[in-house]
């Protein structure tokens, strides 16, 4: 499960959750209060009703500015707090965001997310001191299947980029990709060296071809997308 799914599920478990303790709240006990400095039961629960859109929405920003003097609403009836509840979630849902599920398979949906990421304005910033060793134990077919649907979510990115109205990705030019095939050639001894170099030859040549395979599949007339 992706970590914004498991955000998400808890989000919406604990939200039933409050739910069903807002529904209890009795109409006659709305202006009691359990000490006389604290808030009365209708502003608490008006409160508890509103924590998660309004925790996700300051969460998503990247500089949070100064507080302003803040008084809690009272909730008038308690017809009001289940609604105000669903409303605060669909708001963390926005706020959150996350994975583009119309994605069918695991492959380039994480650079679609940084795409939406700085279209909304934010910022992504480089941590060199953030290290994530991240390894599959791969044979040559696995290996090459595995960049082949890079290939075909990366034409996914190009179409969900196009539904939005953004530019279509550059095209790095043919040097690029061949420092990219002979970087191994300097930093490892052969033959080793030169495996690393076919390898990534390899990567970049089924990665080309998952992604014309994909578009010619959408431009088929009775083309249908199954999950890989």
């Amino acid at each position: 499960m992706k970590m914004i799914d498991g955000l998400l599920a808890e989000l919406e478990q604990e939200a039933q959750t409050t739910r069903r303790v807002l529904e209890r709240i009795p109409q006659a006990h709305l202006a009691w209060k359990p000490h006389p400095k604290s808030m009365s039961l209708g502003q608490l629960a008006l409160h508890v009703a509103t924590v998660p859109g309004n925790v996700a929405e300051i969460a998503a920003k990247d500089t949070i500015p100064e507080p302003p003097s803040f008084v809690q609403a009272e909730a008038a009836t308690t017809t009001e707090l289940v609604p105000a509840l669903t409303e605060s979630v669909a708001r963390a849902k926005r706020a959150l965001g996350g994975f583009d599920t119309s994605f069918p398979l695991a492959a380039a949906e994480d650079r679609d997310v940084c795409d939406r990421w700085r279209e909304a304005g934010h910022t992504m910033v480089y941590a060199d001191d953030a290290v994530v060793h991240h390894a599959h134990a791969l044979r040559l077919g696995s290996f090459c299947r595995q960049h082949f649907n890079y290939g075909r979510g990366a034409y996914y990115l190009h179409r969900a980029r196009a539904r939005r109205g953004e530019a279509p990705l550059r095209v790095e030019p043919l040097r690029f990709y061949a420092r990219l095939v002979t970087y191994p050639l300097g930093k490892s001894a052969a033959p080793r060296s030169f495996a690393l170099a076919a390898l990534a030859a390899l990567s970049q040549g089924v990665y080309i071809s998952g992604y014309v395979r994909e578009r010619l599949r959408s431009r088929a007339p009775s083309s249908s997308f199954v999950r890989a």
